[in-house]
């Protein structure tokens, strides 16, 4: 616990090294900016990591998007899925309603329910897919948080979160039954970007 900084109690957390990030604040910056425009985010502040009372390094601490961080955003009786983890990127193509469990799971990583199985993702994915015009947006409109979803593409947008879209995100289907997504990794927000000759060191 962290005297006015934690809202709650916390059992993991990760330590960012912000390496590619010369600034050493755009992931704290960038998840209070989302916060602020109610997109739910992981908490991030700047921390001094010391080993053995000796400065060891600056970091970012990063709060996990566990069950604690769930409940804090009303999301505990939600379905959630990490999209385009490790090095699978997540698209939403029409095949991966045609791929296998363990495959689409890889793909698309169950972090909650892991016992129900993924006909309503799939459902998402053929209908973005294989429907267009009034058809498509009387389904989205049946089935997805539009107003959530709106947000949170708008504050990408404005906070230049580059590297959202085919990974960082995750889809949640919430206790409602509609889709809402939220975006992740913020090292590549206001300005910073990857370019063919730089990659994520790229100034």
């Amino acid at each position: 616990e962290i005297e006015g900084l934690l809202p709650k109690k916390v059992d993991e957390f990760a330590l960012h090294s912000n390496w590619s990030d010369k600034s050493f604040l755009r992931e704290t910056i960038a998840s209070e900016a989302f916060a602020a425009a109610g997109v739910a985010v992981s908490q991030a502040f700047p921390v001094q990591l010391e080993r053995n009372n000796q400065f060891y390094g600056l970091y970012t601490y990063v709060e996990q998007q566990d069950g604690t961080w769930r409940k804090r955003w009303n999301l505990d009786e939600s379905s959630v899925y990490e999209v385009g983890g490790g090095q699978v990127f997540g698209l939403l193509r029409p095949t991966d309603n045609r791929l296998g469990e363990s495959a689409f799971r890889r793909k698309y990583d169950k972090e909650t329910k892991e016992f129900e199985n993924d006909a309503k993702l799939r459902e998402l994915i053929a209908v973005l897919n294989s429907t267009s015009g009034a058809k498509r947006r009387a389904w989205i409109y049946d089935n997805v948080d539009v107003p959530s979803v709106v947000n949170t593409l708008a504050a990408s947008m404005a906070f230049q979160h580059q590297d959202i879209g085919h990974k960082n995100y995750r889809l949640v289907l919430n206790q409602l039954g509609k889709w809402t997504t939220i975006p992740t990794d913020f090292d590549l927000t206001f300005g910073h970007r990857t370019r063919i000759s730089g990659g994520a060191s790229c100034n």
